[in-house]
């Protein structure tokens, strides 16, 4: 089993809700991290607090996330006080975006092991993303309702030097 068939697995078992653009979203991140074109860390933190209001919900059983590839979803969470973390978090999340990384191959490759999985409706989905040339993709509305995802991504390596954000992270 490789790793991101794992993390895909892992995946699969916290969030059941997952439809295959979910998939996608996930293979996606995991290839690209970030993908964000963001120049000012000013932007990026007010952006993550008026974000930070609208989180409920309960707390996430893992957080950071691993999602494959040496990257991480951070969950915003009303466990964690924004005052505190959100400036970490956008640290964080420049200096994995400023980063160039992933490659359509590797992405494709992940998408393989997506068209493996037992899930309704991943055939025709990848086949149907292929087709519009593999772009960035959004949670499902299913996804949205049932989980309320509010993260940031980055490099798992940037968390674990800030202990205040490492709490479930598996060690090397």
């Amino acid at each position: 089993m490789t790793g991101f068939e794992r993390t895909v697995r892992e995946h699969s078992a916290r969030y059941p809700q997952m439809l295959p653009q979910d998939y996608g979203k996930l293979a996606y991140q995991s290839e690209f991290g970030p993908a964000h074109l963001v120049t000012d860390e000013s932007e990026v933190l007010q952006s993550l607090l008026a974000e930070w209001r609208t989180v409920s919900g309960p707390a996430v059983p893992c957080n950071p996330e691993p999602i494959g590839n040496g990257f991480c979803r951070f969950h915003m969470t009303v466990a964690t006080l924004p005052e505190i973390a959100a400036p970490v978090l956008a640290r964080l999340f420049m200096e994995s975006a400023q980063e160039r990384t992933g490659t359509l191959e590797g992405l494709l490759s992940r998408l393989a092991v997506l068209g493996r999985m037992p899930v309704p409706g991943m055939g025709a989905w990848l086949i149907a993303y292929r087709q519009r040339g593999c772009p960035p993709v959004h949670h499902s509305e299913a996804f949205r309702k049932a989980y309320s995802p509010h993260y940031r991504v980055f490099r798992e390596s940037l968390a674990r030097r800030i202990p205040a954000l490492m709490n479930t992270l598996p060690k090397p």
